[in-house]
């Protein structure tokens, strides 16, 4: 499946967002497992049933912005589109539509990562 428009705005914030990885963070060789898109398939997934995917769609951005400062922005943006085809067919088109005009001119930023907390590590409140 092509990369949605959706999916393509996020990536062109996290590459505006992000450029060269960060200095300090641990940059993975190629050939790491694809379970590093684990999270963004779930997301995806998530987004597409949200009632409201504004907060979903944020969790999305800093996954994309974390496997942009994790693997660099090549490998990155091919797993983003493999994780995309993962958890995308073309039974989803009408949810990719109703999400995608629900978050119609909503931007989101990477400055919001730094208070998101990774969602395999997210513990849920009593």
């Amino acid at each position: 499946m092509k990369t949605s428009l959706f999916v393509a705005g996020l990536f062109c914030l996290a590459l505006a967002g992000c450029g060269a990885p960060h200095p300090s963070s641990e940059r993975v060789a190629a050939g790491t497992p694809p379970a590093v898109t684990d999270s963004l398939v779930k997301l995806m997934r998530k987004s597409l049933t949200d009632p409201d995917p504004h907060a979903t769609a944020q969790a999305m951005m800093c996954e994309i912005d974390r496997l942009f400062l994790l693997l660099g922005e090549k490998e990155a943006v091919q797993r983003i589109e493999e994780a995309e085809e993962i958890a995308f067919t073309w039974r989803d088109r009408a949810a990719i539509s109703r999400r995608d005009s629900l978050l119609h001119l909503h931007s989101f930023s990477t400055s919001e990562c730094r208070n998101t907390p990774h969602p395999d590590t997210a513990v849920a409140s009593p």
